[in-house]
């Protein structure tokens, strides 16, 4: 979808959040998040608010309805507004994405680029990874953001608790996919800065066993 969260009708959104939840104290509470962005604006939701997910998956909602029951997709997955679909042929690809452009229009949304290929010709690219038949690896763009990461920690060290809640966050992300490789090459390529990750662990866990240990005692 084209600028999804700027483009969000909070009017279509409030009635779509009504349909599903009943308690008046709850929807005041939700309309007063909705329109604490940007309030002289009937469109937009903020992207870094933490239930802005949530909202728009419940923009979309009748789009999964509309692909799954009425245009029988015959593969679907949908991450707010990162969507994969499947077809089997090239003409049901003609014939039902217009209809799904125009559908998901009347929800104030605009589509974005459409990508159409066979699936054993390219990589999928969905939720931060590339995936392929038998293998998934992380999308290029957070790999080498990683990389970065890890060189200026190699040059510049941090705290070593920041320094492991910045790892640890794209690790993570490799823990998922079929990472071992590039995994064992940066450790080895950037081994102190994993070196004092690991130190920074243990100590952290030896005082949770010393805490639990006086709890113990105490009780």
């Amino acid at each position: 979808m084209r600028k999804f969260y700027p483009s969000i009708d909070k009017d279509k959104l409030k009635e779509l959040i009504r349909r599903k939840i009943k308690g008046e104290a709850a929807l005041r509470l939700m309309n007063k998040i909705i329109d604490a962005y940007k309030p002289k604006m009937k469109r937009g939701i903020s992207i870094g608010a933490l239930p802005s997910q949530t909202n728009g998956n419940w923009m979309l909602t009748p789009f999964d309805y509309f692909c799954l029951d009425t245009m029988k997709v015959h593969f679907y997955e949908r991450n707010v507004d990162d969507i994969v679909m499947g077809f089997r042929t090239k003409e049901e690809i003609a014939e039902k994405i217009p209809r799904m452009k125009a559908f998901v229009e009347t929800l104030g949304v605009t589509v974005g680029k459409l990508i159409v290929f066979p699936v054993d010709k390219q990589k999928v690219s969905f939720c931060m990874y590339m995936h392929e038949k038998g293998h998934t690896e992380l999308r290029p763009k957070p790999m080498r953001r990683f990389s970065k990461l890890l060189n200026h920690l190699e040059n510049h060290p941090e705290e070593p608790i920041r320094e492991r809640s910045r790892v640890c966050s794209y690790l993570g992300f490799l823990k998922h996919c079929d990472s071992y490789n590039i995994l064992k090459e940066k450790r080895h390529e950037h081994s102190k800065v994993f070196s004092r990750i690991n130190g920074c662990s243990a100590l952290s866990n030896r005082k949770k066993r010393d805490i639990e240990s006086t709890r113990s005692r105490d009780e």
